[in-house]
């Protein structure tokens, strides 16, 4: 006797779960037999997600479905917490160089966003000495990074190399946390004037 299955609900096929076969086959004589499903770790902050197996055809033995067969199975999600890391493309750069890349990086993906906030320190002021396309990084669901631009100012200034520092002030979203005390440091040198 064969009896083929069909899965609907929350959880999708081969990426939360697997089933060993879509069809389950009982030996002539033989009162039972099974298939196995294993769960997926998707390392993904999610809420918990519903596997319904449903009997979609039976034959051989001149055996027939008993009503509705179906089974409902809660794939429990296991609590993921995330930590967000900063870090620079450059750690030194001179106030008429070409932008660079700041990164905000999760150490495992989410399926909602996550937002990190940060501030800026240090004796290189903002829209005098560099600017920042935002102050914010929004990492979409399903993605481990996103990044903003920093453009040193140029001027006409004979002035001491500057210190730009950027701390993350806080993280939002997707269960995610701050690991440790993130801090990345970023020298503009001063670009000299001969008057």
């Amino acid at each position: 006797v064969n009896v083929s299955l069909t899965s609907t609900g929350t959880a999708i096929s081969n990426s939360d779960f697997s089933l060993s076969s879509q069809i389950i086959t009982i030996p002539a004589g033989n009162l039972s037999s099974s298939v196995t499903l294993t769960p997926i770790n998707d390392f993904v902050s999610e809420s918990d997600e519903l596997i319904t197996l449903n009997i979609d055809s039976v034959s051989g033995g001149d055996v027939t479905e008993n009503g509705d067969q179906s089974l409902n199975v809660t794939l429990n999600n296991v609590v993921v917490s995330p930590t967000v890391t900063l870090s620079t493309s450059e750690t030194s750069i001179s106030e008429d160089a070409e932008p660079i890349t700041l990164t905000a990086a999760l150490s495992e993906p989410t399926d909602t966003p996550v937002t990190v906030l940060i501030s800026a320190s240090g004796a290189a002021s903002h829209d005098s000495d560099y600017s920042l396309s935002s102050n914010t990084f929004t990492i979409p669901a399903g993605d481990l990074s996103s990044t903003i631009t920093l453009t040193p100012t140029g001027d006409s200034l004979a002035e001491n190399d500057e210190l730009a520092t950027f701390a993350i002030d806080s993280v939002t979203g997707g269960n995610a946390t701050e690991n440790g005390d993130q801090l990345v440091s970023i020298t503009l040198t001063n670009v000299v004037v001969n008057p």
